[in-house]
């Protein structure tokens, strides 16, 4: 029990009763190699990849806050990073950063870094504008009429068509059950 040989009226040496626990090696490989096949079917069955680190000056989009900010950089917890943002400095971890493709008005490295010496981090909000999608205008032409839009005369009833028998937009004419006529019940 616990390692030792249980006592007994038989005397044995003292090796004999010291612990010895030849099973404790292999369990611990056991127990090592299910924990690992327990890690990859979960990071598996939940899609769990390991994400490239961002760079300091890298364009990022904060999808909790739905805007765009810059990686200050990379502080000293676990995949934490300090962000720049229109609204000032926060902090975020990777998961809620993703690596925004660069516009034409982006820096490199050593200029990102040169200007927070001069300028201060915060002190750029025309760059950190979030670019929204544009509408596209059609070149010559009136604007195209969508499918569900119809002549306005179609949902105007007639004098002679009455409330009751409105056209719908699916042109069936309707028609109030019988036993609902109030005259029945008088």
């Amino acid at each position: 029990m616990m390692g030792r040989k249980l006592r007994s009226n038989i005397p044995l040496s003292e090796e004999k009763l010291q612990p010895n626990w030849a099973w404790l090696k292999d369990h611990k490989e056991k127990l090592q190699e299910k924990r690992k096949k327990d890690k990859q079917a979960f990071d598996r069955r939940h899609r769990a990849r390991e994400l490239n680190e961002l760079k300091a000056g890298q364009r990022v989009w904060i999808t909790d806050r739905k805007e765009y900010g810059r990686v200050v950089e990379r502080r000293s917890e676990p995949r934490s990073y300090k962000i720049e943002t229109t609204s000032g400095i926060i902090r975020r971890n990777r998961a809620f950063l993703v690596a925004a493709q660069s516009t034409g008005g982006d820096i490199d490295y050593e200029d990102f870094i040169k200007q927070q010496e001069v300028t201060g981090p915060g002190k750029e909000p025309n760059r950190m504008q979030p670019q929204g999608p544009q509408r596209r205008e059609t070149v010559g032409g009136p604007p195209a009429k969508r499918r569900d839009e119809r002549p306005q005369e179609a949902y105007e009833p007639t004098p002679e068509q009455g409330e009751e028998n409105v056209l719908r937009r699916s042109t069936r004419e309707r028609k109030a059950p019988s036993r609902y006529d109030p005259a029945d019940y008088e």
